[in-house]
């Protein structure tokens, strides 16, 4: 009987997976204007229908489909990934490049972001649109949001920074084809290294790839690399206590991460030296939440 309701879970969860692989194709389908087989096609349209798919798929543009499908695709990497090797040990240690250029692709929708956040923080808009403003980007990745700050604010200098090297020399390769290694400066580095002093007017931060004692010692470096009015985004994973939250922490504990519960992350920073702590709002299903703080203004 205990093998027989096993089976039942693998069912339920099974067709879960292929409805969100049927989803991706369609999504493929409709970027790249490849048709999906003939014979497919009206099984398709009725999985789709059964997902009430169909109607939210109209008059959604190509260019707003891709972030969706590269999620399908980067967390379907990952899965197979844990199937194929359980014994992992935790952390952002993946050679693949599909699923290094897919993690990348979707932090860099972060940079159609900010600009509707960076009104609400003080004058960091301006400081953006600067002659001198900089940009810290800790664990930069591939580079692909490095890439997306640069060009939304062509003024802005960015350092990234990442202690992966597979990742990095995937970042020099697409900064170089992107015509920005004049303005995208790319370290090797831990965050717990940051040599800067006063030198960033905005940092972003991402808590799930970092193990909390790193974690805290690389705010404690980043505050200082701010110059004095800069902000640091801090994102990290909602809370809850359902399935998708368990997933989500256990996603988290495969990145080498942590659990930085609000309270704690609070804590943290103001510990730190960070003020105007604030969660910033966002889309209702994301998996992160961010928290913006604030290095105090220079009284003098």
């Amino acid at each position: 009987m205990t093998v027989e309701l096993l089976r039942g879970v693998v069912a339920d969860l099974a067709a879960s997976a292929s409805a969100l692989a049927v989803l991706g194709a369609e999504l493929d389908s409709r970027i790249s204007g490849k048709p999906i087989h003939p014979d497919l096609r009206p099984h398709v349209d009725e999985i789709l229908d059964q997902l009430g798919a169909r109607d939210a798929l109209e008059g959604v543009s190509p260019q707003e489909l891709e972030p969706v499908l590269t999620e399908i695709r980067h967390f379907s990497l990952l899965d197979g990934e844990l199937l194929a090797n359980p014994e992992r040990e935790p952390g952002w240690t993946y050679y693949d490049r599909e699923v290094l250029e897919t993690g990348g692709r979707l932090t860099e929708g972060f940079g159609e972001v900010l600009p509707r956040i960076a009104p609400e923080l003080a004058d960091l808009a301006a400081r953006l649109v600067g002659p001198d403003g900089r940009f810290l980007d800790v664990g930069t990745g591939v580079g692909r949001l490095s890439i997306a700050i640069a060009r939304r604010w062509p003024a802005l200098r960015v350092v990234g920074i990442d202690r992966w090297a597979p990742s990095l020399e995937r970042a020099r390769a697409n900064v170089a084809a992107a015509g920005l290694e004049g303005r995208i400066e790319l370290r090797e580095q831990s965050g717990e290294d940051i040599p800067d002093e006063e030198s960033f007017d905005l940092a972003w931060l991402p808590a799930p790839f970092m193990p909390p004692d790193v974690l805290w010692r690389t705010v404690q470096r980043v505050h200082r690399a701010l110059r004095p009015g800069g902000w640091l985004l801090f994102a990290t994973a909602k809370p809850g206590t359902d399935l998708r939250a368990a997933l989500l922490r256990f996603r988290v504990a495969t990145w080498g991460g942590g659990p930085t519960p609000l309270d704690e992350v609070e804590r943290q920073l103001a510990g730190a030296g960070f003020t105007e702590l604030r969660v910033l709002p966002g889309p209702p299903r994301d998996f992160k939440m961010i928290v913006a703080a604030r290095r105090a203004p220079s009284t003098t």
